[in-house]
């Protein structure tokens, strides 16, 4: 919080969305599928049970729709902010990986 979303200025349903879009859109540059995720939150003793669940439903419904487990993860009391964290693990065939190391200028 403060750095890549404000809570004053977003809506928790785009910040949760937000957190999983990021992860997906590094698998899919690489050629991959997205399998599972894993979510920490650290959370302030007083931040609004409505905002977690607003939250969590902009973080399941985007993993809904790419049919992704929340496999695990954990939670914690933060001392201010709301801090967020996920490992998405993926999936790409054996030798298709799409790496920068194979880019060239003029490649689309």
């Amino acid at each position: 919080e403060g750095i890549h979303f404000r809570r004053q200025w977003h809506p928790p349903q785009s910040i949760g969305h937000r957190c999983l879009a990021r992860g997906l859109s590094d698998i899919a540059a690489m050629g991959g599928v997205p399998l599972a995720a894993f979510l920490s939150l650290a959370l302030p003793r007083k931040l609004p049970q409505a905002w977690l669940n607003g939250f969590l439903r902009g973080f399941l419904d985007l993993a809904a729709q790419h049919r992704i487990t929340l496999a695990g993860g954990d939670t914690a009391e933060s001392p201010s902010g709301v801090l967020a964290d996920i490992v998405l693990i993926g999936s790409v065939p054996r030798g298709r990986a799409i790496l920068r190391s194979g880019a060239k200028p003029g490649d689309r």
